[in-house]
C-alpha cells in the first residue's frame, strides 16, 4: 500500500491513516524533521491517498490517479520547491522528474534558493478552482522554511481562508524559520532520523553494493537516506573519511603550515555541502573515539577502521572528546548561518588545538 512506500516513520503514517479513515484530515499538514528522512516521500503518498479512487485510508498504487500523482502529472497536484531567483522552466521540469523517479534522491541547486511570492500567488489563484478530475486539489510546498517573508505572508492568506477542496502539505527542517501564525494553522507531524537498519535495508534494495558497505554507509549518514544514497554511489568514500581524520589530527597535533595547507585544500572547491559533511565525519570519528574509550566497540560507526579508532582513544580522553565535539557542532551551526567556510575552519582548528 501507498504509505508503505515511505521508509519508517510509522507514527506519522498511522496518524495520517487514522485521519483519512475518520475524515478528519486537516486542510494543512506540516511534515517536519531532519533532512533525508522521507518528508517529501510522505507528502506525495498523502496526495495519492486523498485522491485514490480505490481506497480510503491509504492509496492502492494501481488506479489512474495514483499513477498520475506518482509521476507528478496529475492536473490537481501542484509541487513547489525552493529554487534560484531566475529558475528556467526546463530546470523546474527536470527537478520534478527527478522527484518522481525517487522521492529520496537529492535534488536542488548549489546556489542560494528560496520560494518566491509569485509561486504562492499562482497557487492562491489555482486553489480557488474546483478539482479537474480528483477529489481534492493538493499543493505540496517542499522546503517551506525557505520562503521569503512576503511569500510566507501570501501563504498565510490561503491558510486563513482555505478553499474547501484544497489540501496544503508543507515540509520543513527548521520550524523557527516559519511564521508562528503559519505553524498555528497547520497540523504538525514530526519525522525522525531513520535507524541504521532501515538505511541498510533501503541501500541494499536500491543500490548494487555489498552488505558491508551498506552497513558502513548507514553508520556514516546519521539517519539521512538521501545522503546515504549519494554516499553509496560515491567512489571516494574512504577519501572523505581520510580527509576528516586528517583535519582532526592536524587540529590537534599539526604545525601551522600543515593546518593552513589542509584548510586551503579543503576549501578550494568552495563546496559548502562537502565541508558540512566533512565536519559531520569529524564528529563521527570523535563519537567512535568516545565509544571505544567506554568499552562500547560494537557501537562504532567506522567499523572497518577500528585500529585507528583505538589509537585515537588512547591519545585523547573523554573530557577532551566532548569539548572537541562541541567546537565542531558550533562550527556546523555557523555554516548554517552562511559564515565564510575558510574562516570557520581556521577558527575551529585554532579552538581545537588550544583546548585542554
Amino acid at each position: 500500500m501507498s504509505f508503505n512506500n515511505v521508509i519508517g516513520q510509522e507514527k506519522a503514517k498511522q496518524a495520517l491513516r487514522q485521519a483519512l479513515e475518520n475524515d478528519r484530515l486537516a486542510h494543512a499538514i506540516l511534515l517536519y524533521g531532519p533532512e533525508g528522512v522521507g518528508k517529501r516521500a510522505l507528502a506525495i503518498e498523502l496526495a495519492k491517498a486523498v485522491n485514490c479512487t480505490q481506497a480510503k485510508s491509504d492509496a492502492c498504487d494501481l488506479c489512474s490517479s495514483c499513477h498520475k500523482i506518482s509521476s507528478l502529472q496529475h492536473p490537481d497536484l501542484k509541487v513547489i520547491f525552493p529554487g534560484p531567483a531566475q529558475l528556467q522552466v526546463e530546470e523546474e521540469i527536470s527537478i520534478l522528474q527527478k522527484i518522481a523517479e525517487d522521492n529520496y534522491q537529492a535534488v536542488g541547486f548549489a546556489k542560494s534558493v528560496t520560494i518566491p511570492i509569485d509561486k504562492i500567488r499562482e497557487l492562491r489563484k489555482q486553489a480557488s478552482y474546483h478539482p479537474y478530475e480528483g477529489k481534492r486539489k493538493v499543493a505540496i510546498l517542499l522546503g517551506a522554511d525557505q520562503m521569503r517573508p512576503e511569500a510566507a505572508n501570501a501563504l498565510l492568506k490561503i491558510l486563513e481562508e482555505p478553499p474547501g477542496t484544497l489540501l496544503l502539505i508543507l515540509t520543513a527542517i527548521n520550524l523557527n524559520s516559519l511564521l508562528p501564525t503559519i505553524l498555528s494553522r497547520c497540523q504538525r507531524l514530526q519525522l525522525n532520523h531513520l535507524s541504521r537498519a532501515e538505511i541498510e535495508e533501503a541501500l541494499l534494495k536500491r543500490k548494487d553494493i555489498s552488505p558491508e558497505k551498506a552497513k558502513i554507509v548507514a553508520g556514516l549518514t546519521n539517519g539521512n537516506l538521501t545522503r546515504a544514497l549519494l554516499l553509496a554511489a560515491e567512489q571516494d568514500l574512504d577519501e572523505y573519511r581520510n580527509i576528516a581524520r586528517a583535519l582532526l589530527e592536524a587540529a590537534l597535533w599539526g604545525n601551522n603550515t600543515e593546518k593552513l595547507n589542509l584548510i586551503e585544500t579543503i576549501t578550494a572547491e568552495k563546496d559548502k555541502a562537502r565541508l558540512e559533511y566533512l565536519l559531520e565525519l569529524v564528529l563521527l570519528w570523535l563519537r567512535d573515539t568516545l565509544l571505544w574509550g567506554e568499552g562500547r566497540q560494537d557501537k562504532i560507526t567506522n567499523i572497518d577502521r577500528s585500529d585507528e579508532t583505538k589509537k585515537m582513544a588512547e591519545w585523547i580522553d573523554s573530557k577532551k572528546v566532548a569539548h572537541l565535539s562541541r567546537e565542531v557542532e558550533s562550527s556546523l551551526e555557523m555554516m548554517s548561518r552562511n559564515v565564510n567556510p575558510e574562516l570557520i575552519l581556521i577558527g575551529l582548528v585554532e579552538q581545537m588545538s588550544t583546548s585542554e
